[in-house]
């Protein structure tokens, strides 16, 4: 049986969907040894179906696979839906045989930052594979000012928003674009869940002094998950006096949370206050245009060619968020794989009804609608979104925008967008012409009946 999607983190490719893996097993109870095991492991590709992953480091693929296996595929399950075939293979640096660990072993230190950055930041995450929107354009315009002008403008930045509405991905362009035009500026990219974790081990281990150097340092500070350091007093202290020092050197900060200050009781005030001096930005859920728009990146990152009526169907359904729309692409196109069948309308309502659940019959959508009408008046749906204008396509175009408009909650333009690219006036012409000819037209007001009735059954 297959079960809802859960995503855990935004990924577009094969790599990053192995990247979500590592963080899910990083908050399991029991990690060390299996967050060990799989250091240096990198998904190579999706192929037929399989999960290809390279072993790297100092165990054999053999070893991996009898240690960690069943957890990462409990993992892939709630990520992808089901049960996703998976294979550990040497990578060029892996040994012939296995090392066999030690039966006990001394926590793993703290990560060290790369050269540029606390945690490495998403190579995929730039500013030219960000999908800009109605919900976003503020945050992104924001983000650019920063990112090239440091410190000079919005400073702090706070990026707040739901999940999946892709702070993340503004962060990390941030430091991929700083890094990119003023390379002698230390950019340093940190979570609030890795913060604490190297704080509470800098104490532990007495290196808080390197640890300090390290993040009051920065001349630009990315912080992202900022509500988790809520309730945590000995590291919301620290980070009070890291942005502190930070700030007061005249470096940017920007940070991410899923919630503005003022709905953080738990955030010291004069942290909020901090927060609040600068500017706030919050992010919506995209828009049609927008999820239609990350559907085809996401496409083009996976290398497929995917058609228009498909994306557009998958963005009228999804309305969530990008992790949601983009795992449930993900998850058609592994079905597509898996089955050897080609990226339909047809396969995709059929897998994503359990993604999304059953709809009710309030929830039809524009594409639901256009099916109806085109089966009632035994036309062909791409006739119907072409530019042809002859009677025997015109009528159930205007038919289908009129009860789109009637039946379902899209905008107008996401109708004229369903129905061949057509801007907002085309639907509203239809729409009026449909109610103009109601009172008067018998057999239309029976067909639109009739097709309704069928929506609804």
């Amino acid at each position: 049986m297959t079960k809802q999607l859960h995503i855990d983190g935004l990924f577009a490719s094969a790599e990053e969907l192995w990247e979500s893996v590592l963080a899910a097993l990083r908050r399991l109870p029991d990690k060390r040894l299996q967050d060990e095991c799989l250091q240096g492991s990198r998904a190579v590709r999706l192929e037929d179906g399989t999960l290809a992953v390279e072993v790297t480091n100092r165990y054999s693929p053999d070893f991996v696979e009898k240690r960690c296996r069943r957890a990462v595929e409990e993992i892939l399950e709630r990520l992808v839906g089901s049960t996703l075939p998976l294979c550990f293979r040497a990578g060029a640096e892996a040994p012939e045989e296995a090392d066999t660990p030690p039966e006990t072993r001394r926590p793993a230190p703290a990560p060290k930052p790369a050269s540029s950055a606390g945690q490495r930041l998403n190579i995929k995450y730039r500013f030219d594979t960000f999908a800009v929107g109605q919900s976003n354009t503020l945050a992104w315009r924001a983000a650019m000012a920063v990112a090239n002008a440091p410190a000079s403008t919005y400073n702090p930045l706070l990026l707040c928003g739901g999940v999946g509405v892709g702070k993340t991905h503004l962060l990390q362009a941030i430091g991929h674009e700083i890094a990119r035009l003023f390379p002698s500026q230390h950019v340093v990219y940190v979570t609030a869940d890795a913060f604490t974790y190297e704080f509470v081990t800098a104490l532990r281990e007495r290196r808080t002094d390197a640890f300090r150097k390290r993040y009051r340092g920065a001349d630009v500070l990315l912080v992202d998950d900022l509500q988790f350091l809520a309730g945590k007093e000995s590291t919301e202290e620290e980070f009070f006096l890291t942005f502190t020092a930070v700030q007061e050197a005249g470096k940017q900060i920007v940070c991410c949370s899923d919630r503005c200050p003022r709905e953080m009781p738990l955030l010291p005030d004069r942290l909020r206050s901090r927060l609040e001096s600068g500017l706030i930005v919050e992010i919506g859920a995209p828009d049609f245009e927008t999820r239609v728009q990350i559907l085809r990146r996401k496409a083009e990152a996976e290398g497929l060619e995917i058609d228009e009526e498909v994306l557009l169907f998958v963005a009228n359904l999804i309305e969530s968020d990008v992790r949601a729309l983009e795992g449930a692409l993900i998850k058609l196109i592994a079905c597509s794989s898996l089955t050897r069948r080609p990226l339909t309308c047809a396969l995709a309502e059929e897998t994503l009804v359990s993604y999304v659940g059953r709809k009710s019959s309030s929830s039809v959508t524009v594409e639901t609608v256009l099916r109806a009408t085109c089966d009632f008046y035994r036309v062909d749906a791409k006739a119907v979104k072409s530019k042809r204008r002859d009677k025997s396509v015109v009528l159930p175009r205007q038919v289908a925008m009129y009860l789109s408009r009637q039946i379902t909650n899209a905008p107008l333009a996401e109708i004229g967008e369903r129905f061949g690219g057509r801007d907002h006036s085309t639907v509203i012409a239809a729409c009026n012409k449909i109610k103009g000819s109601l009172e008067s037209d018998t057999e239309l007001r029976a067909a639109i009946e009739e097709i309704s009735r069928r929506l609804a059954g």
